[in-house]
């Protein structure tokens, strides 16, 4: 873990890290707040986006911009075992 945030955090400061929220269930809120906090304590920039299903989660993802920059992307309870 502490290795993907500083990671994260790393990135955060090219760019805004980027936080993809299920809106499914508290746990995704819970999660967020976690993260927020931490982010907020270490002066990273970020971008949250809640999500209530895959096909606004792909309009997102087509929203971001194509270009050199390496960004930190997090998904939040977003179905990671989903096919």
């Amino acid at each position: 873990f502490h290795h993907a945030y500083a990671a994260m955090r790393d990135d955060g400061a090219n760019c805004p890290v980027l936080v993809y929220v299920s809106t499914a269930d508290i746990d995704s809120c819970c999660a967020f707040r976690t993260l927020k906090l931490m982010l907020w304590s270490d002066n990273v920039p970020f971008s949250v986006f809640p999500v209530s299903g895959y096909g606004e989660l792909e309009r997102y993802g087509s929203e971001i911009p194509d270009d050199d920059n390496q960004r930190a992307i997090v998904l939040i309870n977003c179905g990671g075992t989903e096919d």
